[in-house]
């Protein structure tokens, strides 16, 4: 089958990192799968440098929503696929109002659920417009108002282990020794997200200032628009050396293993990798309980606060810088719970909708 996965970008985020697995995945399974980005390439992603010069791997010149798309229709009837698959609002609006000519799926519903009402109203409009759609939580359905059938499936994030490839990249290495180093005599709490108001890394620094606690250290991966109002608050609050801002990380996992716990003080997530990952590493999660969140983990070994609050975030950090480790017993019931997150099985159940999408659109055409 030859497929074609638009996007927005291929950068180094949650959206991102599935769609270039799910790419792997389909190719390897012999289907002729192209991605068509509309922002270039860049170091910071998750391809290797052979798939950055992968022929299949096509990005548009413009994001302007007439030249774009008039791009986009070029590209598409030149490779003339048997479906599409729309990552990004952008793509989807394209697919549906230019006629585009064969089956789309819209899997733009992977996301959180902090959205402002101009992209709320547009993510309602295309799911309307989509016969197929697909979520990686239920809380993504909801959103759009969807109710979950065979048409509208939700599919959760398949999650690859890379606990045990250390970092190769130069700065990369340099900050995981440093972090192994501290976690010999701290305690280090993690968050993975990217710097955008929404992910409320200032509520961890917050709480981090309150507990008044040199032994603890606060691990932020990521980067984005409010790098520069963080960086300005952590000076503020004089916790410099109780912050180690590790830039974006093309493999968290190896510092998730060096964690006490990991912090999500995201206003909404869809299904969230970074949590999936650190649940990988068996570590505790403290976690705001809004969109997809309260579906994805393991009640055991979460401790939830509301968006915003440091008190209730302080006050789990707390009673977890005492933490010694996991209980087998509990260690093998997470175990288990994490089977529903198996990125074979995931990929192969995307894989089998988007057959079953492709016969039902058949059997009308």
């Amino acid at each position: 089958m030859k497929i074609v996965f638009s996007t927005d970008g291929l950068g180094l985020g949650g959206k991102e990192k599935q769609l270039i697995q799910l790419y792997r995945f389909l190719s390897e399974r012999g289907h002729e799968v192209y991605i068509l980005t509309a922002k270039k390439l860049s170091a910071n992603t998750f391809l290797t440098e052979i798939e950055k010069n992968d022929n299949n791997i096509l990005e548009l010149s413009s994001r302007n929503y007439i030249l774009g798309g008039i791009q986009f229709k070029q590209i598409v009837r030149k490779i003339c696929p048997d479906v599409i698959v729309n990552w990004d609002t952008r793509s989807a609006l394209w697919s549906f109002f230019l006629s585009i000519d064969c089956l789309v799926i819209n899997n733009n519903l992977r996301r959180g659920t902090f959205l402002s009402t101009k992209h709320k109203f547009l993510l309602k409009l295309v799911a309307k417009f989509s016969k197929y759609n697909l979520s990686n939580s239920k809380a993504g359905m909801k959103l759009v108002r969807l109710e979950t059938n065979e048409n509208n499936r939700v599919i959760y994030n398949g999650f690859i282990s890379d606990s045990n490839t250390l970092p190769i990249i130069n700065e990369e290495k340099r900050i995981y020794e440093n972090i192994k180093r501290l976690s010999k005599h701290k305690k280090i709490f993690i968050n993975i997200a990217s710097f955008q108001k929404h992910k409320g890394q200032l509520t961890i620094l917050e709480a981090l200032n309150e507990l008044n606690d040199d032994n603890i250290v606060i691990v932020l991966v990521g980067d984005g628009p409010e790098k520069d109002k963080i960086k300005n608050e952590i000076k503020r609050m004089d916790i410099e050396k109780q912050i180690i801002l590790t830039g974006s990380i093309s493999n968290p996992q190896p510092f998730l293993t060096l964690s006490l716990a990991y912090i999500n003080s995201s206003s909404g997530e869809g299904c969230s990798n970074s949590i999936i990952e650190a649940m990988h590493s068996y570590l505790p999660i403290i976690t705001t309980p809004h969109g997809g969140t309260s579906e994805i983990i393991f009640n055991e070994m979460t401790y939830f606060f509301n968006y915003g609050d440091h008190k209730s975030l302080k006050k789990h950090m707390l009673n977890l810088s005492s933490f010694k480790g996991i209980e087998n017993k509990t260690k093998e019931e997470y175990k288990s719970h994490l089977y529903k997150f198996n990125f074979h099985n995931n990929s192969t159940s995307f894989e089998n909708f988007i057959k079953f999408c492709y016969l039902q659109y058949h059997k009308k055409h």
